[in-house]
């Protein structure tokens, strides 16, 4: 889903309503996921699949290391948690150069590697989710709040985090430490219209204008 299409403007608006409809936090998270995996799954449903290996494995290793008190097992986990990260890109950005290099004669691998794309966003919440990690093991779990640290809600912070459809697929990538404390009830009325018309209207210069004329 590109964000110049109709098809965005509709998914922000209805999210957008919706959104602010909802009197809790809980609730106003589970909708912004729920739209961010529509937005990533637009036009490629399948690596919805990808996204979501991504959370069950980040979720996994922040909720051992939430559970671990010895440092020898923390660091054990989050070199886990780097490598697994690390490991589902590579597999993902190498994997042609690997069919090329290994498997010059048609074969069945061969074909199977070459075949693999390079999943849009994949580097941005794969980054995202180290950061999660390592800033977990180094202590920074503390600014959760105690609610989000029981396994179903780690859950929605973790897949709140990675999929925040407005970076997903476009970045910036934004480290945990500073983006978890900001999970909390917003209202309507605290809304800085003005700010964000001006970032609106600048973010579609630079995109239809600037970015896309330069890429031609």
């Amino acid at each position: 889903m590109l964000f110049t299409s109709l098809a965005f403007v509709v998914l922000v608006v209805v999210t957008l309503v919706i959104y602010y409809l909802l009197t809790t936090a809980r609730w106003q998270v589970g909708v912004l996921i729920g739209a961010s995996f529509l937005f990533y799954a637009w036009n490629f449903p399948l690596l919805l699949l990808l996204l979501l290996g991504s959370i069950v494995i980040n979720w996994g290793v922040t909720s051992s290391l939430l559970q671990t008190d010895r440092r020898a097992g923390k660091k054990a986990i989050v070199t886990t948690g780097v490598v697994l990260n690390l490991g589902l890109l590579a597999f993902f950005k190498y994997s042609p150069l690997l069919g090329r290099t290994f498997f010059p004669d048609a074969s069945a691998v061969g074909e199977f590697l070459l075949a693999i794309p390079l999943p849009i966003g994949i580097s941005f919440f794969t980054f995202q989710g180290i950061s999660l990690v390592v800033d977990v093991y180094r202590g920074r779990e503390l600014e959760l709040q105690p609610p989000q640290k029981k396994p179903a809600a780690l859950l929605r912070t973790v897949a709140f985090y990675l999929a925040f459809f407005p970076q997903l697929v476009a970045g910036p990538i934004v480290k945990a430490h500073e983006f978890l404390p900001q999970i909390r009830r917003k209202y309507f009325r605290d809304i800085n219209w003005e700010a964000a018309f001006s970032a609106l209207v600048t973010g579609y210069f630079l995109k239809m204008v600037v970015a896309d004329n330069l890429k031609d």
